[in-house]
């Protein structure tokens, strides 16, 4: 028989346990995923703007969280809560359910400051939050489900982008007038789409080819050899979607450098992707030197992003020698589904441009009126909750690697932090892209980041990042980096779950195979691989990986095997 002081406080003590097993099950927000964040205010030669952003670093990719929500207390109440000042009413939840995409490096999210006592304070708390799904009605409280990370920022950086960006607002051209003007109504509608009449030309006067291009139609294009493919189906409006490039240069431009700085990114992303650096000039700055003359480039005025740019890639090309061709995306300024063509051309493995234009809206004409433009690398698009993203490289920022994240409504641009007191919209984009008869031969050797789409192969067939262990080849996705104690500290693969699937290649042919007929006709089968301790699947710097052709049956079996 138990104690009578046993019997008295048994309730409490089970409640006490009840508590403690729960503590220990319950869901726990992940800490270690965000690292430090900071916050930074975009000047313009010498004066505030209304943009400002945070820059979101991670430890690691992790694919299970792709919304971010960001707050700061700007007027130090102790809340997280919208709040009227002089300059109307000031948005504490400053990034809301925005698309994230978790690299090895950082996201940066934009927006507006209207609270002009803002630089006058200083040490705000900011929260930062990742989720897998949208949240609502949020506080600024850390969600059990998600990555998070609260800090206490003591001021706000300034980055003054004014000796990047001369004035210039002739039409098609980079740089522009950002100050001074009224901010421009944000339900304004877009300018009306138009289509130029006149045809580029290559500098010896023949007429570009024409090509279908995921605008359709007849459109001008340019390709030095061969022709360019078939246009692929956009995802569906409103759906969810994603395609990123990994690994493509964010070098930081010069003054009025937008436009080389841009392309040349992509042709040397190009170039180390599909196996022609040896036809490229060995640095980007050479790259960038060559294209200035083909562009027109001067120092005060940039280069004119409408009739420039494809001339100047064919020119390019055709000194060089390269395998690829040139074309610009839509057919149409200001196309309300450019985003969803923008991702078709990334999901081919294109390199692209967008070209942007800075607008104010004339209140007596009900117009609006182009003050200049900039161009930029887009790496990533998404569609997430209805609404689309642009992830892109910016040479006018100053951190080199981290994806630049911008929700666009149609062909415009919100929160753009470089726009001084205009509106952005997208006006051209453009993209290149390897010769199939190129990539038949040298396959690339990265692979994408691809969702969301109906079709994600090339007649049937994938191209999948995949390591290898003994002589069969797995899906790298089903794996992890660690560095520890074992393995002579030294860092090396471990799989997500203790097993990974993949499949044998003993005595089913060549895992180089880059003809789809006969990767169709292999059918290797799948094995299943335990973890070990210690190395693991090996070191990574000795374990192949590569990107390996697999047919249909091969992904069906494979996507099987790892689902169950």
């Amino acid at each position: 028989m138990l104690p009578h002081w046993n019997k008295r406080f048994m309730p409490a003590a089970l409640v006490a346990l009840a508590v403690g097993l729960w503590l220990l099950i319950a869901p726990k927000p992940d800490m270690s995923l965000i690292g430090e964040v900071t916050a930074t205010r975009i000047h313009y030669k010498g004066e505030p703007t209304p943009a400002a952003h945070v820059t979101v670093p991670f430890t690691r990719k992790d694919e299970a969280y792709a919304i971010a929500n960001i707050a700061i207390d700007l007027n130090k109440d102790g809340k997280f809560a919208a709040y009227e000042t002089t300059g109307g009413v000031q948005e504490e939840w400053l990034v809301k359910n925005s698309r994230a995409k978790v690299i090895e490096g950082a996201n940066t999210f934009s927006f507006g400051i209207v609270d002009a006592d803002v630089p006058t304070r200083n040490h705000f708390d900011l929260v930062a939050m990742l989720t897998e799904e949208p949240v609502e009605g949020w506080d600024g409280k850390i969600r059990a489900k998600s990555a998070a990370a609260e800090a206490t920022i003591a001021s706000f950086a300034t980055e003054d982008f004014g000796d990047l960006f001369i004035a210039h607002p002739e039409n098609g051209g980079a740089g522009g007038i950002l100050g001074n003007f009224p901010t421009p109504p944000s339900d304004a509608p877009a300018p009306a789409p138009s289509r130029p009449q006149e045809r580029f030309t290559t500098p010896d006067a023949e007429a570009f080819m024409v090509d279908a291009s995921a605008a359709g139609g007849d459109m001008p294009g340019a390709a030095a050899v061969g022709a360019a493919p078939a246009a692929d189906a956009m995802p569906a409006a409103g759906s969810d979607f994603e395609v990123f490039q990994e690994g493509v240069p964010d070098r930081f431009q010069d003054t009025n450098e937008c436009v080389p700085t841009s392309i040349s990114n992509g042709l040397h992303w190009l170039a180390k992707r599909y196996g022609f650096e040896d036809k490229m000039p060995k640095t980007q700055e050479e790259t960038m030197n060559e294209l200035k003359p083909d562009l027109g480039w001067r120092r005060e005025s940039g280069a004119n992003m409408r009739d420039k740019v494809l001339p100047a890639k064919v020119a390019f090309t055709e000194r060089h020698g390269l395998p690829i061709y040139s074309h610009r995306i839509e057919s149409e300024t200001y196309d309300p589904d450019i985003v969803r063509k923008i991702a078709v051309e990334l999901k081919k493995g294109q390199a692209v441009e967008i070209a942007i234009g800075y607008y104010t809206w004339n209140e007596a004409s009900g117009e609006w009126e182009r003050q200049g433009g900039h161009m930029m690398s887009g790496v990533g698009a998404f569609g997430s909750n209805g609404r689309t993203y642009l992830g892109v490289h910016d040479p006018l920022s100053h951190e080199s690697g981290a994806l630049d994240m911008y929700p666009v409504d149609g062909a415009r641009m919100f929160n753009y932090r470089y726009r001084g007191n205009t509106a952005v919209f997208i006006e051209w984009a453009y993209a290149q892209s390897p010769r199939a008869d190129w990539v038949a031969a040298h396959p690339p050797k990265t692979a994408l980041d691809v969702s969301g789409f109906e079709s994600g192969n090339l007649q049937d067939v994938w191209f999948v990042e995949m390591l290898k262990i003994g002589t069969a080849w797995y899906p790298v996705k089903q794996f992890h980096k660690f560095t520890g104690p074992e393995c002579d500290r030294a860092e090396h693969w471990h799989a997500n779950t203790g097993t990974a699937w993949g499949l044998e290649f003993r005595n089913h042919g060549n895992y180089f195979e880059t003809n789809p007929e006969k990767v169709n006709a292999r059918n290797a089968p799948t094995v299943q691989w335990a973890d070990t301790v210690d190395c693991g699947a090996g070191k990574t710097a000795q374990v192949e990986l590569h990107n390996v052709m697999i047919s249909r049956a091969e992904a069906g079996a494979l996507v099987a095997q790892i689902v169950e």
